[in-house]
């Protein structure tokens, strides 16, 4: 059924928001902690924050941001689609959830340095299986640095740090910061960014599109779709199909939150 201009923009998925969350590591502290030596940290793993205790929106971000390095990294060349955007932040947060965002990290520097036995190819494509051969290898290298230095499996839980409502929107607010000037200065979206324009709309942070933008959108939409489509393996059309419509709802933010981009209708000062 064809969806009407008006329902496009305004269909969008608003993720959980944990008030117990533990505040995500900074970009900078999470490569700090991949400079570490090997048994350094695997000691120092017990000291990071699992995915599962971060809040789920801000998580899907830092995924992003640390596989969209991986990528440029290794001369992964064109964009990673959205179905497959989707499809890794599910997988890592269902299946590796234990892990923290600096293992996700440092997973992915040994795979560039050829640190395990083997090497995963690419093949120019991005997707979960890829990354699940990469996390699965680093968990059998934590296991066997473990086993192999007596280090400690568990630590006694610290006393959790609050963070008042006022930093979480500090933070919120930094980072969309943060994301609109790579853009104006690089001309790229962020991967995983539909959560930047959930996390807008529900603080007010952008103004109400006119009937014409949403034309307009609604347009771009259909041929962002439609360009998607045309690059999906029949495999991958399927699996679509089981997965339901988030894909869709993914899609529409992030070409909503582009357009807030390209036309500054932020509701908040920006630092050009």
């Amino acid at each position: 059924m064809e969806t009407s201009s008006q329902e496009l923009i305004l269909q969008t998925q608003q993720a959980p928001m944990l008030s117990d969350a533990k505040p995500l590591p900074t970009l900078p502290q999470i490569c700090k902690a991949g400079e570490l030596q090997e048994v350094a940290f695997a000691r120092q793993v017990l000291t990071f924050s699992p995915i599962r205790e971060l809040d789920p929106i801000e998580a899907r971000g830092g995924i992003g941001t640390i596989i969209a390095q991986h990528a440029a990294l290794i001369g992964f060349k064109g964009e990673i689609d959205p179905l497959n955007k989707s499809d890794i932040s599910g997988m890592i947060l269902s299946r590796f959830s234990s892990l923290s965002l600096e293992e996700l990290y440092k997973a992915f520097q040994m795979e560039r340095y050829g640190e395990f036995d083997t090497r995963t190819e690419h093949y120019q494509l991005i997707n979960a299986p890829y990354v699940c051969e990469i996390l699965k290898k680093y968990k059998d290298w934590l296991r066997r640095t473990r086993q192999n230095n007596n280090l400690p499996m568990s630590l006694p839980a610290p006393k959790e740090e609050e963070i008042s409502e006022e930093e979480k929107e500090a933070k919120f607010i930094a980072n969309v910061q943060q994301f609109y000037n790579d853009f104006k200065q690089q001309g790229r979206m962020p991967l995983f960014c539909g959560w930047i324009y959930n996390g807008l709309k529900e603080r007010g942070m952008v103004a109400p599109f006119t009937e014409e933008e949403k034309e307009f959108l609604t347009k771009r939409y259909k041929q962002r779709k439609a360009k998607e489509r045309d690059n999906k393996s029949l495999i991958s059309r399927l699996k679509q199909s089981f997965e339901g419509d988030y894909n869709d709802i993914s899609l529409k933010a992030e070409v909503a939150l582009e357009y807030i981009f390209e036309n500054d209708k932020l509701l908040i000062e920006n630092d050009k």
